[in-house]
């Protein structure tokens, strides 16, 4: 499976303020307050990007859907 990295900053901004993205992952605005700077936990990555670029974990092979 591929990483994907996602900063804290990247994910706030993509997402307007932490109480968003909170939100959006359905997460405490507290657990967000203590990611550090840098990339943010894996799970919650995979998330934002699944919901940004859904296309991405579709299979493109031929035949199928």
């Amino acid at each position: 499976m591929k990483t994907v990295v996602i900063t804290k900053t990247k994910a706030v901004k993509l997402y307007g303020n932490k109480a968003k993205l909170a939100d959006a992952l359905g997460i405490s605005r507290q657990a967000v307050g203590q990611w550090p700077a840098g990339p943010i936990p894996q799970k919650h990555a995979l998330r934002i990007y699944y919901e940004l670029m859904p296309e991405a974990f579709y299979l493109n092979h031929k035949g199928v859907k």
